[in-house]
């Protein structure tokens, strides 16, 4: 059941009626569930692009300078690859 409420600015008297099952049809809708999920993930998928951004440069430093990679900088990246690519893989079943 939705309700309208009508107010007349003028005198702010408010008056509501039930709408009919027509006027709910045509009610504008909101985004579906899977354009809210892809939304999500691509702010998800972003997220990760920040969070590797230190372990990314942590590991050049050290490459460049003969050094190894840090072990927590590589399994910092392969986590946040790891799920990335289950998030693009989401995302590709929502296109």
């Amino acid at each position: 059941m939705k309700i309208v409420i009508d107010v007349d600015l003028k005198t702010r008297q408010s008056t509501s009626r039930e709408l009919s099952a027509v006027e709910v049809a045509e009610l504008p809708s909101g985004p579906s569930e899977a354009v809210l999920r892809r939304q999500q993930i691509e702010n998800d998928l972003r997220d990760l692009d920040m969070q590797s951004m230190r372990s990314i440069r942590a590991s050049v430093a050290a490459l460049k300078n003969g050094r190894l990679v840090p072990a927590f900088d590589a399994n910092k990246l392969e986590s946040i690859e790891s799920d990335a690519v289950t998030l693009r893989a989401e995302l590709a079943t929502l296109a």
